[in-house]
């Protein structure tokens, strides 16, 4: 197995920053489904973060990398940068004095030593002396285990990691009670944005948005719309110089941007700036995860030739989580905005025989549920490869865009 299919979610800090990036991987197989990371080799493991690369998928932020015994025995390890990787030790191990030599010498080496809580206990308690994180289950051991876990391990050179939060409650209790490091379904829902009321687009950008919209643009209309705003002008230009777009000149006019981009890139580009200007004062990763979305619908959408406009794709994803940005419901959305009639559908949960079942598994390839992304990828005839590539592509892209 060559490829394997791997997926990232963010850990935050106390202040909402991306810390880095939780990494989880499966294999899958026509006839079997998926296989979970603990059955994955080390050599398929380390082939995918060498064709992938550490920065594209992390954005140059520490990798928490689920590693086995094997795997920690093998000095799979050591072929990363200490300073880019979190050693995630997961699972129940055979604990010897081999196994603890090498988490000693890792953690001499630089690298950090994270451990799941459910080892603190029994043999595998002589890993702690070289951990520097300690990951704890807030459904599993409730606010009661996380107040437990902090008193007994929080000291100098020890930091703990709140994983799968839920609500606010939880979060704040976790920050209370000394944990840094925060992770789970919480951190993609409106309330992380308490004290902040949803800024609202004004005229001049609905305008431009139907102006855009329209079946034939008018080119010279749409300039001086951009340019009567300096926020939209500064947005476009900096978008269409990005190393992402491979330009050797760079360009310095608005009417040079919209005659690079053409008609179809200037509808996706525009729902791009748009939502840039709506997430400034938000978390940077409501937009990256955005635009992971949008163009990994897109990209798998060419690669797999499923009918229909890609662009549709591209804003399905882009807007995918513009009621959780916003703080209102797609009803309220629908009204406001331009959006192409199959787009409007699926962000309504309206049935869209072309649109829907492909977003189903971007949306679970985004989230790493990989039972989902085994069922939905059968449901559309995506192969593995489709999927592999398509992600691959998409983080070089995020990385090339530096849209945030």
């Amino acid at each position: 197995m060559s490829n394997i299919l791997i997926a990232r979610q963010p850990v935050f800090d106390s202040k909402l920053n991306v810390f880095g990036y939780e990494i989880s991987c499966c294999g899958q197989q026509p006839d079997e489904g998926s296989r979970p990371e603990s059955e994955i080799t080390s050599t398929a493991l380390l082939n995918t973060f060498l064709t992938i690369g550490l920065d594209n998928l992390t954005h140059d932020k520490p990798a928490f990398i689920p590693f086995n015994r094997g795997f920690i025995n093998e000095e799979i390890p050591d072929l990363f940068p200490s300073n880019y990787l979190v050693v995630d030790i997961r699972q129940d191990l055979n604990i010897d004095l081999e196994l603890i030599g090498r988490c000693q010498a890792l953690k001499d080496q630089g690298y950090v030593i994270a451990l799941d809580s459910r080892l603190l206990n029994g043999p595998s308690a002589d890993l702690l002396g070289s951990a520097s994180l300690i990951r704890l289950d807030a459904q599993k051991i409730g606010l009661p285990g996380i107040r437990l876990v902090a008193q007994q391990y929080l000291k100098p050179g020890i930091r703990l990691l709140a994983e799968n939060i839920y609500d606010q409650e939880t979060f704040e209790f976790a920050k209370k009670s000394g944990c840094t490091l925060f992770q789970g379904p919480y951190f993609g829902k409106p309330a992380i944005r308490e004290g902040q009321s949803p800024e609202s687009l004004n005229t001049s950008h609905f305008d431009l948005l139907g102006a855009v919209g329209n079946s034939h643009m008018d080119f010279g209309e749409i300039s001086k719309m951009i340019l009567q705003d300096m926020t939209l002008t500064y947005y476009l230009l900096r978008l269409v110089n990005a190393p992402a777009f491979g330009l050797t000149n760079r360009v310095t006019s608005i009417r040079q941007a919209l005659a690079i981009l053409g008609e179809k890139e200037i509808r996706k580009w525009v729902a791009l700036i748009m939502l840039s200007i709506v997430c400034k004062d938000k978390p940077d990763e409501l937009i990256r995860s955005s635009l992971l979305r949008a163009r990994l619908a897109e990209q798998i959408a060419y690669a797999a030739g499923l009918e229909g406009n890609l662009e549709n794709y591209f804003l399905a994803g882009l807007f995918s989580k513009l009621d959780v940005i916003i703080g209102k419901s797609f009803d309220e959305i629908s009204s406001e905005i331009f959006l192409p009639a199959p787009v409007r559908r699926y962000l309504l949960g309206q049935a869209d025989d072309k649109i829907s079942p492909l977003m189903e598994l971007v949306e679970a390839y985004d989230l790493g549920d990989w039972q989902q992304v085994v069922i939905n990828a059968q449901k559309t005839g995506v192969s593995q490869e489709i999927l592999v590539d398509a992600y691959k592509c998409t983080l070089k892209w995020i990385y090339d865009l530096q849209v945030t």
